[in-house]
């Protein structure tokens, strides 16, 4: 049952075709979802839940994170980035772990969408998207941008993961200090002597609040000069492979704690 995914498979007593089935055990991601499944939570074949959301084409995107609020603090330690934290119905992050578990079965491409808080919708999708292992800081490898936000991300790529209790940045000292950056994210401070760009999981600040100011929900332009702080994001994965291995699933079902 390597290699090609089912066509077929029953689900509660009535036989459908689809890309994959879902096992009994759950999904690997939200793409495993036969169309017509509905936006909600779902438990991979991993035993951890997920947030999946489903398009208008059928397709299931996994949600990562998400921020629309302020109601959860996203400043915190390393230990809280590697296990998740929050409600997957609203604010979250998935933890990192989990997110290494996803990226390392398929290959897979990753969609920011952020919003304004004069209600403006922003996009940025990079074809190439992996976490690595606890081992490895939870390295990231992203690339090959598209969208209309710009390439905020181009100097996280190969950086490990950082927090305020863990610095993993190039920085002699650490990009956290001074409390100028929050939260946990791939910070660089090596290279251009730029700490980040982009900080998905800064600081909420409202509106009222929003003048120049990197410690919040930030993608920057490269060359802009200005700073703004987004009113919610969310990062979604998507696989860019052909099939489900069902098989690979389950002999890679093992948490990284």
């Amino acid at each position: 049952m390597r290699g090609r995914p089912f066509l077929v498979c029953e689900i509660d007593g009535t036989w459908t075709s689809l890309f994959c089935c879902i096992p009994k055990e759950g999904i690997v991601d939200c793409r495993d979802l036969p169309k017509g499944s509905r936006s909600g939570v779902y438990t991979t074949v991993y035993k951890f839940d997920v947030y999946c959301e489903m398009n208008s084409t059928g397709s299931g995107w996994t949600v990562i994170q998400r921020r629309t609020n302020g109601a959860i603090d996203f400043n915190l330690q390393w230990n809280d980035y590697k296990q998740g934290f929050g409600s997957l119905i609203a604010e979250h992050w998935l933890g990192n772990s989990k997110i290494h578990q996803l990226t390392s079965l398929r290959n897979y491409k990753l969609r920011v969408e952020l919003e304004t808080f004069d209600g403006k919708l922003k996009y940025a999708e990079y074809g190439q998207f992996n976490v690595g292992d606890k081992d490895s800081n939870f390295k990231l490898t992203i690339d090959d941008y598209t969208g209309n936000l710009g390439d905020a991300m181009y100097n996280n790529n190969n950086m490990m993961f950082t927090t305020s209790d863990k610095d993993n940045d190039q920085r002699d000292t650490t990009c956290m200090s001074g409390g100028a950056w929050q939260g946990g994210w791939w910070l660089n401070g090596g290279r251009e002597k730029v700490c980040s760009l982009s900080n998905l999981n800064g600081k909420y600040i409202k509106e009222d609040q929003n003048r120049v100011n990197y410690r919040g929900i930030v993608w920057k332009e490269k060359w802009s000069d200005s700073w703004y702080s987004f009113k919610s994001s969310k990062m979604t994965i998507y696989p860019v492979d052909a099939s489900c291995d069902y098989l690979s699933c389950n002999e890679n079902n093992n948490n990284d704690d």
